[in-house]
Parts: structure tokens; sequence; C-alpha cells
């Protein structure tokens, strides 16, 4: 397998959040950052050399996402505000709500049934965004994407610390055998974050990458 170092742009791709755009001058590919299913547990995988797809022009400018942004006006600043108030007033809400005395197996079958909700959840999400006919497993390129140390610093502390809060909650659920909405609401929250985090693996903007080419 041929590889070479090339310098190029990650960009999204329209509406989907699965896959990502890598253009360079040695061609435009498309990556599929769900391709390995572990990832959503371990999403530092997205940093070894990922299969890749190469596009035409015509593919690239349909999967593109849009640079045309709509300015921000203060009626969008009102709408933010407005709904940080919300969720505020019902975190508020939820956590000001009585606790109740369940037994451990309970505690353990309610959280099974919430990671169970949120993988089929994932499950649905990811065939959806799907893309058909590219088969990445038929093409001969792959794609290492070498992102900036302080990034990679950033995005490890920010994932052990998500990890720590996940895994607090569930130690308060499981050990306290006390039900309260608002730590389970919190465990969703937080267990829909740290499963995203591999579509955020990699850096958008300019990049520095290694190509893999498959000798036929």
């Amino acid at each position: 397998m041929n590889k070479q170092k090339v310098n190029g742009t990650i960009a999204h791709v329209h509406k989907n959040f699965r896959y990502k755009i890598f253009n360079s001058d040695q061609g435009i590919f498309l990556i599929d950052l769900n391709q390995n299913i572990w990832s959503y547990l371990f999403p530092f995988l997205n940093w070894f050399p990922l299969k890749a797809i190469k596009l035409t022009e015509e593919e690239y400018q349909h999967f593109k996402a849009s640079n045309d942004y709509r300015k921000v006006n203060k009626r969008d600043i009102f709408k933010v505000g407005g709904y940080t108030v919300l969720i505020s007033s019902l975190l508020r809400y939820f956590k000001q709500t009585e606790t109740e005395s369940i037994s451990i197996l309970v505690s353990i079958l309610s959280v099974i049934v919430m990671l169970s909700v949120i993988t089929l959840f994932y499950c649905i999400i990811r065939k959806k965004l799907y893309i058909d006919n590219m088969n990445f497993s038929t093409r001969c390129y792959r794609l290492r994407i070498n992102l900036r140390l302080k990034i990679k610093v950033c995005y490890v502390l920010a994932y052990v610390f998500f990890w720590i809060i996940l895994s607090l909650l569930l130690y308060i659920i499981l050990g306290a055998n006390e039900f309260n909405i608002f730590m389970y609401i919190s465990l969703i929250l937080y267990a829909l974050v740290v499963s995203m985090f591999n579509s955020i693996a990699l850096y958008i903007g300019e990049v520095k990458a290694v190509l893999y080419k498959k000798v036929e």
C-alpha cells in the first residue's frame, strides 16, 4: 500500500454529521466517522486510518455544506435566551422533585433500559444518515488525519471529563437506591453527549493527513 503526506481541508457534509469531506490536491474524499461501531465508545479510533471514497466534482457539490450563513439578529438572540431560561426552569423543577427509595435491582434495570433506548436511538440515526451507493469496503483509499497536539489534548480532556461525570451519575443512581427524575435526565443527556464525540473527532478546517492507496 502506497502512502503520501497531503494537505487539505476537512468540511461538513450537508445535513449529515456522520460523514466528513477531505478536500486536497490529491482529490476529494468522503470519510465515514461511524464505520467502526466501537467509535461511539472510543472516538479516538477515528484518528487511525479510515476508509475513504474518492468523490467526483459533481458528487462533491452535492454533498458539501453550504457556506452561506444567515446573519444573527436580535430575534435569534432572544430565542436562544428564551430556550435557555425554559430548559433551566424545567431542570430546576425536576431537581426539586422528591426522591423515592427503590431497590438496587430496579435501579440496575432502569439504567439498562435507558442505555438500551439510547443505543436503539443511535442505531436508527446511524442507519438514517447512511449514504446509499457508497460502499467503503470496496474502495482502495484510507486517510489518517493528523490533528495538532493541543487539539488532541483538549479533546481527550473533554472526553475524560464527561466520562467522569457520567460515571458519578451512574454511581449515585446505583448506589443511593433512590429514584430522582433529575438524575435520570442528567444521565441521559450526558450519555448522549459522550456518544456524539466520534462525530467531532476530526478538526474542521485546514489539516495535514496521510493518504494510503492500495496497490492493485
